[in-house]
């Protein structure tokens, strides 16, 4: 697992899938929150409709609510949020999900999580978040199949 640095120095990881279904069902799944809480971990939006300015609020354990807001939303495309998921002393953390289409009726789901720091001290956080994506994709893949995608 490596991170990434794009040429304006944003350090990113990404991970995808590659899935059935449209990009409706595809959207449903990874932008509302009964979808994500489907294959992810409980999750909500508030509003629940979601848009630009909205936040995604997923409890990744008792504990530990994750708070983002969405900064851009393009249904059925993609959408991005922003928010200190390292921690309030943190970098400010950038996901960008994205469903582009492929070959044979096939979607791939993109995230892209990324920092804007000058050091390395937040790699950690990025290659372990990206090695936790694949069993979550593999529940999202799971998830469209049975709604039949």
């Amino acid at each position: 697992m490596t991170v990434d640095i794009d040429a304006e120095g944003r350090r990113f990881v990404q991970a995808y899938v590659l899935v059935g279904g449209s990009p409706a069902q595809i959207w449903d799944a990874i932008a509302t929150g009964p979808g994500i809480t489907s294959w992810h971990v409980p999750t909500s939006l508030v509003p629940p409709e979601g848009g630009i300015g909205s936040q995604v609020r997923a409890n990744l354990d008792a504990d530990n609510v994750s708070v983002v807001t969405v900064t851009s939303w393009e249904p059925n495309s993609r959408f991005t949020t922003e928010g200190l998921d390292l921690g309030e002393n943190g970098p400010l953390v950038s996901t960008e999900w994205s469903i582009e289409r492929r070959s044979g009726g096939k979607f791939l789901v993109r995230v892209v999580r990324s920092v804007t720091f000058s050091t390395d001290q937040w790699d950690s956080a990025l290659e372990s978040w990206e090695a936790a994506w694949p069993p979550y994709f593999d529940n999202l893949r799971d998830v469209l199949e049975q709604a039949g995608g």
